[in-house]
């Protein structure tokens, strides 16, 4: 039998047992469905521009090129966790802003409206209902009005390429270019940036309309008139709500959002999303996530990783036969 090498973080390194419970165990099963019998490395470094065996086949967890822009190997396979949660996604030139998908034409036309409207509902209420996400969110529901602006901080250490706005001016500016607007301010659940939490929190202290919360996704959403962040997954959580998402780093999802580079663009940015019709939201889930990705809780997906992890076997010809 042929051999694949999955390759995972140092940090994942318990997982690296072809029985492994979750996504990595069933990436086996696949595999071996595909005639290739899985191996593991945790040492592989992409940014280290180190070549990879040329005579099996390699599949890639993202966490191994999140700071840098992946290389492209003929015999390989990016493995990335999708937006949302129990979602993954197979791609063969890269993960986020650098995949195949993010590379790809969004056309909302051309796509099934009873599906994607079925589609849809279906995820509003999986996740919003219940209020899940791909994070432990709070238990204790809270309903904060509408008409504010949703912020969510990134998690520590979390760093995005070419991005040179930051949190702390990016509050400033909402609360300078809309005075009469509240904002939300959502800690990240894994710990956000120290120093950023502080002068976060004495800004909240002089300002009676900027507040810090330890709050579920879902409620923060829910009424917002944005969702705003760096460059946060929740992002596509905010369509699921209808509320429109800014960014200011480049993004898998970024056909439905707006990318930003200076905070002080939010006004026009922001004044020309409220003056839009409806958004493409349910159009887009249904491209990304139902078209684009796998859904690790459904029936079939198994089949479907089997297809693209077919291909890419048949396009590197050298482990055909």
């Amino acid at each position: 039998m042929r051999r694949a090498i999955v390759h995972l973080p140092p940090q994942k390194a318990a997982l690296a047992h072809p029985r492994a419970p979750g996504v990595v165990g069933d990436i086996c099963q696949v595999l071996q469905r595909c005639g290739l019998e899985p191996d593991f490395d945790t040492k592989f470094d992409i940014a280290a521009g180190v070549d990879l065996d040329p005579d099996v086949f390699h599949i890639l967890h993202a966490s191994n090129c999140v700071k840098a822009m992946p290389r492209v190997y003929p015999n390989a396979i990016y493995a990335a966790a999708a937006p949302l949660r129990q979602f993954w996604y197979l791609d063969p030139m890269g993960v986020s802003a650098y995949s195949s998908i993010a590379a790809d034409e969004f056309i909302p036309s051309a796509l099934p409206a009873d599906r994607v409207q079925t589609f849809f509902e279906r995820l509003q209420r999986r996740f919003v209902r219940d209020g899940v996400s791909k994070m432990p969110q709070s238990q204790e529901r809270r309903d904060f009005g509408n008409g504010h602006f949703a912020v969510f901080l990134k998690r520590a250490g979390r760093d995005y390429a070419g991005c040179t706005a930051n949190e702390v001016e990016i509050v400033q500016e909402l609360r300078r270019q809309f005075p009469q607007t509240r904002v939300l301010v959502n800690r990240n659940p894994a710990g956000g940036d120290a120093e950023t939490v502080q002068a976060l929190t004495a800004l909240a202290a002089e300002d009676a309309a900027l507040r810090l919360v330890d709050a579920n996704v879902h409620d923060v959403l829910e009424g917002a008139r944005a969702c705003i962040s760096i460059a946060a997954a929740v992002s596509v959580e905010a369509m699921l709500h209808r509320v429109p998402a800014v960014v200011f780093a480049r993004t898998l999802f970024h056909h439905n959002v707006t990318t930003l580079s200076d905070a002080a663009a939010l006004r026009p940015a922001l004044d020309e999303l409220a003056a839009e019709g409806p958004r493409p939201d349910a159009e887009y889930l249904f491209w990304l996530l139902r078209q684009n990705c796998l859904d690790l809780s459904g029936k079939g997906w198994k089949d479907k990783a089997q297809k693209q992890i077919e291909t890419a076997l048949q396009d590197c010809g050298v482990l055909v036969g």
